[in-house]
């Protein structure tokens, strides 16, 4: 069980506010090898101390809604999913369909008429949105009911098929009534002790003994007694502005809820929290909010997860220390790549005196080598525009990565000699044929272009082809048998476009490409400014590109920093054959998964208090080479980036390598 205090989660602070005399107005308005150091100071996280906005940065809201599903529920959740907003439902069973009748304790509005499928779930899922547990009958907890395990259970039993992919399990108790007592209970239970929470304190904060901690003055209305009261939902949404700051100061967990009154078919007040969330959430987000879902807050993760424990500076390789934070062209070129063949990926870069690898071991990194000359400082390869293009992929189909980058004269290569004793060819010869991807070209005018440069096998012959993001779209080159590149072509007309707002770096330069489908082919995908765009190969041709996850990833969402945008990739981070989206928000390191099909759900923190802006991370040459990948031998995915003393690195939990 993950202990989450009352104290863990902000109570948003705000300004006394009446429903007297001000009411009236508003409704007549109203129509080395090893690990060098563990960095644990950074990492340490004080569950008593972020009352005061810590738990969240200022700006970030977490959304929750209580006590549905009801009528609003699903309006509610469609309308935050074309916002790109996402929320946490923490559900009641006895609102569902074959629930049992509710037991003692239960709250009266177990006995509404209108009950919804279980099937009916899976949409807010698919919109995005996350479901929890707020107990089977709406039963109150403080004094620890005998039923309080089975209240959870039966609930539990039919949500987890919708928590089966991140494995989040959330819990709220009615009215955030607990006890240390309760809490023992759960512990106790082998199944229960899964799930996360309680998901308490939220607005507005309250002491045990009842009372509130708000200033002095008539304390504030929660949204449900707004309602309740007959207040319009527009006056009822400006109660939670008006606590809330103008500007995105403070950080915190929002609880609203999606079900009230249904026992008469068709009424009208069971629309009313849909129409406060419709008066809400677009002023928050004008105002600046970032709104982030539970698992942003720091210490909340579930088993799918970077490990803490174990993680710091695996080598000094790297770090400031011996110069890689001198140009862009050797801190942006750092890559994972497996250039010996053995099943390890090693993670390189471009030095002064050419390309240096570390190899992963299973206490760390091994000594660093110097695999080959080529793409040296002296060879002219300083400018970013040449030195950051570095780039690895099998040209051979001889299981080993070979080494490119473009040049004034285009994509220059070195074959990987692994299986010869010697690493590399020592001096890399021109691929590219007609200029392609030459400063004649223009290719060096912009970071969208040449900052989009990737080794990747799209016609599906083993041997890796080259293909960037020129101004009317992606095109590729593709490898001929014995060496070299074809002349390149267009493979997205319409697609990925200078004139589709591409030609930003913090878009264009995050081509990436990955398996979205699991049918053996490289499918790409970019970054917009309202979330991700990707198209898939059949057989190296390329379909229209679609939006496959809106809101997360946005410009809104904070990822326009090169910090942020330069992390993202395409990684299997969950083990079952299809390359989902990873990088690092400002918040931790996330993932989506794709569903194989035209989305990437499950937007998930596996790490939020290492890798967080709140640290070194925020700097573009610490923040941009986070990488992803199997260090180990294992079916886990790792986790490693340059920070001012060498490769800051994590394991990936056992459970991220199960489907």
């Amino acid at each position: 069980m993950k202990r989450l205090w009352p104290t863990f989660l902000l109570a948003l602070a705000c300004e006394p506010t009446t429903l007297g005399e001000t009411a009236s107005d508003e409704i007549a308005s109203d129509t080395d090898g090893g690990v060098v150091e563990a960095h644990a100071e950074a990492l340490e996280l004080d569950l008593g101390a972020h009352e005061d906005g810590e738990s969240l940065p200022p700006g970030y809201l977490a959304l929750t809604y209580d006590d549905g599903p009801g009528a609003s529920t699903f309006l509610i959740s469609r309308y935050l999913h074309e916002l790109g907003v996402p929320a946490t439902f923490f559900v009641n069973g006895c609102h569902l369909e074959g629930a049992p009748p509710s037991g003692v304790g239960a709250a009266s509005g177990c006995s509404d008429a209108s009950r919804y499928r279980v099937s009916a779930l899976q949409t807010l899922v698919r919109e995005g949105h996350r479901l929890a547990n707020h107990t089977q009958d709406h039963v109150g907890l403080r004094d620890g009911p005998a039923n309080l395990e089975s209240q959870f259970t039966t609930l539990q039993r039919t949500l987890d098929p919708f928590q089966r992919v991140d494995r989040l399990a959330f819990f709220r108790p009615p009215g955030n009534a607990w006890s240390a007592s309760n809490q023992r209970r759960v512990d106790a239970d082998a199944y229960l002790s899964n799930m996360l929470g309680p998901m308490g304190q939220v607005y507005p904060r309250r002491n045990p003994d009842g009372g509130t901690d708000e200033p002095p003055g008539p304390e504030i209305m929660e949204d449900w007694l707004c309602l309740d009261s007959n207040y319009p939902p527009s006056y009822c949404a400006r109660v939670f502005l008006d606590a809330i700051p103008e500007t995105p100061t403070v950080g915190g967990i929002v609880l609203l809820h999606d079900r009230r009154r249904e026992s008469a078919p068709n009424d009208a007040r069971a629309r009313r929290p849909f129409e406060v969330t419709r008066a809400l959430v677009p002023r928050l987000l004008e105002r600046g909010y970032v709104i982030v879902p539970l698992d942003a807050v720091p210490g909340v993760l579930g088993p799918r997860r970077f490990e803490l424990e174990g993680a710091g500076y695996w080598t000094r390789e790297m770090g400031d220390g011996v110069g890689w934070n001198v140009a862009q062209s050797h801190w942006g070129s750092l890559e994972l790549a497996d250039v010996d063949g053995d099943g390890r990926l090693e993670m390189c870069g471009r030095g002064n005196t050419g390309v240096r690898c570390v190899e992963s071991t299973d206490h760390g990194f091994a000594e660093g080598r110097t695999v080959t000359a080529a793409f040296s400082d002296a060879d002219g390869y300083l400018p970013t525009r040449y030195g950051a293009t570095l780039m690895f992929g099998d040209l051979d189909g001889d299981g080993d990565d070979d080494v490119c980058a473009r040049f004034g004269d285009g994509i220059r290569c070195a074959r990987s000699r692994a299986t010869s004793g010697r690493l590399f060819e020592t001096h890399a010869t021109l691929w590219s044929r007609g200029g392609d991807f030459s400063d004649a070209a223009q290719w060096h005018r912009a970071e969208s272009r040449w900052g989009s440069l990737r080794l990747v096998d799209v016609s599906g012959d083993g041997r890796a082809d080259v293909c960037g993001r020129s101004p009317t779209g992606v095109v590729c080159a593709v490898t001929r048998v014995g060496g070299g590149f074809e002349r390149a072509a267009l493979v997205t007309p319409g697609d990925f476009e200078d004139a589709d707002g591409f030609g930003v770096t913090s878009r264009g330069a995050t081509l990436m490409f990955g398996d979205l489908d699991g049918d053996g082919d490289a499918d790409v995908c970019a970054r917009g400014e309202l979330g991700l765009w990707c198209a898939k190969n059949t057989a190296g041709s390329f379909s229209r590109a679609t939006l496959w996850v809106r809101g997360r990833f946005s410009d809104r969402d904070q990822w326009t920093s090169p910090a942020a945008s330069g992390s993202l990739q395409l990684v299997d981070a969950n083990g079952d054959g299809r390359a989902d989206v990873c990088g690092r928000a400002p918040t931790g390191v996330v993932c989506a998964y794709s569903d194989g099909a035209s989305r990437f759900l499950h937007y998930q923190h596996l790490m939020n208090q290492g890798l967080t802006n709140r640290d070194v991370w925020s700097a573009t040459r610490f923040g941009a080479t986070l990488r992803i990948g199997r260090l180990g031998l294992d079916r886990a995915v790792d986790v490693c980036a340059r920070g001012p003393h060498g490769l800051w690195c994590a394991r990936g939990s056992d459970v991220l390598a199960q489907r």
